[in-house]
C-alpha cells in the first residue's frame, strides 16, 4: 500500500532528519515505527502527509508511493484525498469547536452519505463522542481528545490511517483501550501506520515493525520477531517485560 524508498529529509539547509529510509506498509496490516526521541518518526509522518514544509523540512531524495501513485511532492490535500489520514501527535483537536464540529471538519473531503456512514462508524468505536457531541473539545479529558483526534481522522474514509504517538500522556488503562481500538479499526479494514514510544503496546497491536534511530532504519521485520529480539527487549521493553503477556492477550 505504501512504499518508501531511499528517503532523505533535511530541515533548513543542512540538518539531516532522515537518511536512506526504506519502509513498506501493507494493506490490511498495522505497521509500527519505533524509536527514541529524535529518531525521525514524526518527520517520517510529516513526509508521508506532505506537511514537511510547514516545519521547515524538505525531501531531498527518494520516493513515497501510495497505491501505485507517487506522492513524494504532492500537496497535503491531494494526499488526504488519495486515502491517507493523520491523527497527529498531541491530538491537536479544535478546542473551541464541539465534538460534532470536529468530526464534521474531518469529513469535509467525502460526500454527505459517506459522512453519515463514517460518523456512525466513529461513534460506534467511541460511544463517548456521541454522548458529548455538543461539548467543546477543550472540555474533554486527554483520553477523550485522543479518541476525537482518531475519530476525526477516520471521517475521511482513509485507506491508511497514520497515528502519531496515540498513547502519549495517557494513563495505562486508557492506553490499553486505545490499543484495543487500533486493533478493531484495522480489523474493520483500515491499514494503520503507528508511531509509538510505548514499544510494548506498539508491538502488541502490530503485524510489522520498523526501528528508526537517528534518521536511519536499524531493524525491520514482523512485530513478533522484533518483540522477541534481545536487542529490542533491552533497548525498548526494559524491565517491564513481565507485562508482555497482558499486551499479547489484548492483541489476541
Amino acid at each position: 500500500m505504501l512504499t518508501i524508498r531511499s528517503l532523505d529529509v533535511i530541515y533548513g539547509r543542512s540538518i539531516s532528519a532522515l537518511e536512506g529510509v526504506d519502509l513498506e506498509a501493507r494493506s490490511g496490516r498495522v505497521t509500527a515505527i519505533l524509536g527514541t526521541n529524535g529518531a525521525g518518526k514524526s518527520t517520517l509522518m510529516r513526509a508521508v502527509t506532505g506537511v514537511l514544509g510547514a516545519s521547515g523540512g524538505s525531501v531531498t531524495s527518494g520516493s513515497i508511493v501510495f497505491e501505485g501513485q507517487d506522492i513524494t511532492s504532492a500537496p497535503p490535500g491531494a494526499i488526504a484525498a488519495a486515502g491517507i489520514s493523520l491523527s497527529p501527535e498531541g491530538r491537536r483537536v479544535f478546542a473551541g469547536l464541539t465534538v460534532e464540529e470536529n468530526l464534521r471538519v474531518g469529513g469535509r473531503l467525502v460526500d454527505r452519505k459517506r459522512r453519515v456512514e463514517n460518523y456512525e462508524r466513529v461513534v460506534d468505536l467511541f460511544p463517548v463522542l456521541e454522548e458529548r457531541r455538543r461539548q467543546p473539545a477543550v472540555l474533554l479529558s486527554g483520553g477523550e481528545q485522543q479518541m476525537l483526534a482518531i475519530g476525526r481522522a477516520l471521517m475521511s474514509s482513509p485507506q491508511l490511517l497514520l497515528l502519531d504517538e496515540p498513547s502519549l500522556g495517557l494513563a495505562p488503562v486508557v492506553v490499553q483501550r486505545i490499543a484495543n481500538l487500533i486493533v478493531e479499526i484495522n480489523r474493520q479494514g483500515t491499514a494503520v501506520l503507528l508511531v509509538e514510544q510505548n514499544s510494548r503496546m506498539a508491538l502488541a497491536v502490530s503485524d510489522d515493525a520498523v526501528v528508526l534511530e537517528t534518521g536511519k532504519v536499524q531493524m525491520s521485520g514482523s512485530a513478533a520477531d522484533l518483540a522477541s529480539d534481545p536487542a529490542i527487549q533491552s533497548l525498548y521493553l526494559g524491565d517491564a517485560a513481565a507485562d508482555s503477556d497482558a499486551w499479547g492477550a489484548t492483541h489476541a
